[in-house]
């Protein structure tokens, strides 16, 4: 685990429910999370099968998000990818 991870921590009352604001994030955060993003696309051959993945992740840990998700189910998995 690198440190950035390891010093990050949330917990429920950290959440704010009531408002959107701008993520915020440090340059090496973002470093780190665009390495990690280009890694993982690597591994997945394509965009389209990257998204299918995450597609896949997504919906397997919380089936009952399925019904907020109302495109066809490939125009959805790229969106993951391009948007």
């Amino acid at each position: 685990v690198n440190e950035a991870a390891s010093s990050f921590s949330v917990g429920a009352a950290d959440v704010d429910v009531e408002n959107f604001e701008e993520l915020r994030l440090e340059p090496q955060v973002i470093s780190e999370t665009l390495r990690v993003w280009e890694a993982f696309l690597r591994t997945q051959g394509t965009k389209e099968h990257a998204g299918e993945a995450v597609y896949n992740a997504l919906f397997e840990g919380a089936p009952s998000l399925q019904t907020l998700f109302t495109t066809p189910r490939a125009v959805q998995a790229m969106r993951f990818t391009t948007e």
